[in-house]
């Protein structure tokens, strides 16, 4: 099981999508992410950015 956490800006750069788009599906879970530091910075897991670009729903907790 990989567990790759991936910055908003590198979701960016390997989706070819702005800072705002990402954020943008973030927020409208499209796109799960999880919250660090405090809760100011988004992480991505490897797994959720694969189900995101398959089209699949975000899974749940």
């Amino acid at each position: 099981m990989n567990h790759n956490l991936y910055t908003v800006k590198e979701v960016g750069e390997i989706l070819k999508a702005s800072r705002r788009s990402v954020l943008s599906w973030i927020y409208a879970g499209r796109l799960k992410a999880i919250k660090i530091g405090g809760g100011r910075l988004w992480r991505v897991g490897e797994n959720d950015l694969h189900r995101f670009v398959e089209g699949k729903p975000s899974k749940k907790k």
